[in-house]
């Protein structure tokens, strides 16, 4: 019985780890998509007035 509820903790325990992995992951990846994308404008911009100036 008690490890029957020792399994049973260790379970939730990991069900909850991959919920929480998988929250932090989209965050990092909505994180690295929005730098990516303001780099991106910003290299953008950057080289228009380049463009602009030669």
């Amino acid at each position: 019985m008690a490890r029957n509820k020792k399994l049973a903790e260790v379970m939730t325990i990991s069900v909850d780890n991959s919920y929480y992995n998988k929250y932090m992951l989209l965050l990092i990846v909505t994180i690295v998509d929005w730098s990516i994308s303001r780099i991106l404008d910003v290299f953008f911009s950057f080289s228009q007035q380049l463009s602009l100036h030669f």
